[in-house]
């Protein structure tokens, strides 16, 4: 899987170098030490494509990733940084790259860790304004999943898709690693989200919407698996990977494109958005932050409390106020 993952040739190391021999060997150590050993694919491959993005950024600076220092990790970081990419995303990739060190002493080819302490910059924006900059309304959101077009196989998945990561608030890795069997149909129809951010498996119970736009697509999904799709839900109608299992890149492109389609597009905002709409519009219209919590996966309500912060600053905004008593 790494060879498929990691394109070496764009790197231009010598098929000999430490770091390409290390590249080849990255996959069996990730599956090894990664999760305690039980990593989901989807989590292999995202640990791959970030390592991969620092081996080329590297090339491209004629830095030799093998023998990088920690003044090279973190120009690396700054790197990302100026890409524009959130604090979050950067510790993921920083997270990933102490791990590509961790291989290369685990294999004999360094005896440090030059990733160990760096951390992602300082963030000078709130969680709930990280949300609020990311905040789809429910009138947006309804446009959105008005948009595909359900006479064509292409819309009824891509409706298929938003639809689970708005009702039930997935993470974009959650519903591209789903396997159809773990989607049980009948009544209550469920879904069981398997290796899930933290390792805990959940069962999501899913509701009418969510239901009929699952079993529309399930019905016409058939028609297009081929022997690389290997059990997975949603499938990639792309050209070079037809009936291969959709990848996050690949939500992303897909939810990405209907957004700009209907002018609600801007930085940052993605598959997450709909996430965080499922969470704040659940808590506006009442809903119960534990249960809340339970369907999100979070590990401690605190984190889902973030949820109450972002509906308090819609409703309670001061400037209202000052409006009324113009306008008496």
């Amino acid at each position: 899987m790494s060879g498929d993952i990691i394109t070496v040739e764009t790197t231009a190391l010598a098929p000999t170098s430490p770091t390409a021999d290390l590249l080849a060997r990255l996959a069996d150590f990730l599956r090894l030490n990664v999760a305690e050993g039980d990593a989901a694919e989807g989590t292999i491959r995202g640990y791959l494509g970030h390592i991969n993005q620092f081996v080329e950024w590297a090339a491209e600076e004629g830095v030799n990733p093998a023998g990088a220092s920690h003044q090279d990790l973190a120009l690396f970081r700054r790197a990302l940084a100026e890409m524009g990419y959130a604090r979050s995303t950067i510790g993921t990739k920083l997270a990933a790259i102490r791990r590509f060190y961790e291989a290369a002493i685990w294999h004999g080819l360094r005896e440090d860790n030059p990733a160990a302490g760096l951390k992602p910059p300082r963030s000078h924006t709130s969680k709930r304004d990280h949300i609020l900059k990311r905040y789809l309304s429910p009138k947006q959101i309804k446009a959105l999943l008005a948009a595909p077009d359900t006479d064509t196989d292409t819309g009824k998945r891509d409706l298929a898709l938003m639809g689970l990561m708005y009702f039930h608030g997935l993470r974009v890795s959650e519903v591209t690693s789903l396997s159809v069997d773990d989607v049980v149909l009948g009544d209550p129809m469920t879904m069981t989200i398997r290796q899930s951010k933290g390792a805990r498996d959940r069962v999501i119970f899913l509701i009418g919407a969510s239901q009929e736009i699952l079993t529309t697509w399930l019905k016409v999904r058939y028609e297009h698996i081929t022997d690389e799709t290997k059990g997975a839900v949603f499938v990639s109608f792309c050209v070079t990977a037809t009936g291969t299992p959709l990848s996050t890149d690949g939500a992303r492109w897909i939810v990405n494109s209907y957004l700009k389609d209907l002018g609600f597009y801007r930085p940052g905002l993605s598959c997450h958005a709909l996430r965080h709409a499922h969470a704040s519009h659940a808590m506006a219209a009442g809903g119960d932050i534990v249960a809340l919590a339970n369907e999100m996966g979070h590990s401690s309500t605190e984190t889902t409390g973030v949820y109450t912060h972002v509906v308090d600053a819609m409703k309670q905004n001061p400037a209202a106020l000052l409006a009324e008593q113009l306008a008496d």
